[in-house]
């Protein structure tokens, strides 16, 4: 028997995947750096994978590090799913500029409406900290670890 709890969660669930587009017959995972190539392609228009590298290192990488050699292969297999246009440079270094297609932008849209997953990631050193300070004592710890972090 099936609570009214699950229930409503399946149909959530079921929701979310109607809204969700197909994008290939084997169904292209999209990660949350192809949400960040998305979402900065969004933001700014046309762009290389340099001009992408460059966005994220002045915005987003502040608080979500990855890297950023990501951004140079995940914009060519978006292309390739038909979430990007992809148009080269007839001579010069015949560089890749990437645009959203209409596939592409419904598939932001439909990840900007849908809520957050319910595991929080913070990637903070005090909370390292505080997690390997079981050691000498989670009395010890909790002062030392907070006492180091900028106040602001």
């Amino acid at each position: 028997m099936e609570s009214a709890g699950v229930k409503k969660e399946y149909g959530m669930i079921r929701t979310m995947l109607a809204q969700t587009p197909v994008l290939a017959a084997d169904s292209l995972r999209l990660s949350p750096v192809s949400y960040l190539v998305l979402g900065l392609i969004g933001l700014r228009g046309a762009s290389t994978p340099y001009q992408l590298k460059r966005a994220a290192s002045r915005s987003v990488n502040y608080f979500w590090p990855f890297p950023h050699s990501q951004l140079y292969g995940e914009p060519e297999r978006l292309a390739a799913a038909g979430l990007l246009s992809e148009e080269r440079e007839e001579a010069g270094r015949r560089r890749k500029l990437y645009s959203l297609t209409p596939l592409g932008k419904q598939a932001l849209e439909n990840w900007l409406a849908t809520p957050p997953g319910a595991i929080f990631e913070m990637r903070d050193m005090a909370v390292l900290q505080l997690f390997f300070g079981e050691r000498d004592s989670a009395i010890h710890a909790v002062p030392s670890a907070c006492s180091r972090r900028p106040r602001g």
